[in-house]
C-alpha cells in the first residue's frame, strides 16, 4: 500500500494497526509520501524508512496548503524519491498495489 498526502497515510497507518491487532497481515509493505513533514511524523505503524518527504526544495516539509496543481507539480518533479519508494518493496511478495490518496487536498 501506498499512501500519498495526509489522508492517504492515515489510511495506509489504520490497515498496518489492523494488521498489527489482528495479525491478519493484510499488508505486506507500505509507504507514505507526502510534502509536510508533520503529517509523516504523526504515522505511528508506517516504518519511518518507508515514509518519504517529497517537495523539501519548493515547500520546506511544510506541505502545499491544499494547492492541488503545486502538489502534483512536487510529485511530477520528485517522482525519482516516489519510485524509490515503490521499488524498496520487496514486489516478489506482493500481488497488487493500492494507491490511497484524498482528494480534499495538495
Amino acid at each position: 500500500m501506498i499512501g500519498f498526502g495526509q489522508a492517504g497515510g492515515k489510511v495506509v497507518d489504520k490497515f498496518l494497526e489492523y494488521d498489527k491487532r489482528t495479525g491478519s497481515e493484510i499488508v505486506r509493505a507500505a509507504a507514505a509520501v507526502n510534502t509536510a513533514k508533520a503529517d509523516l511524523m504523526g504515522l505511528e505503524h508506517i516504518a519511518e524508512d518507508q515514509r518519504v518527504l517529497i517537495g523539501q526544495s519548493r515547500v520546506k516539509g511544510h506541505g502545499v496548503g491544499a494547492d492541488n496543481e503545486l502538489g502534483a507539480e512536487i510529485a511530477e518533479e520528485d517522482i525519482d524519491e516516489v519510485q524509490g519508494a515503490i521499488d524498496s518493496i520487496p514486489v516478489h511478495e506482493v500481488d497488487a498495489f493500492l494507491v490511497v490518496a484524498g482528494l480534499g487536498g495538495g
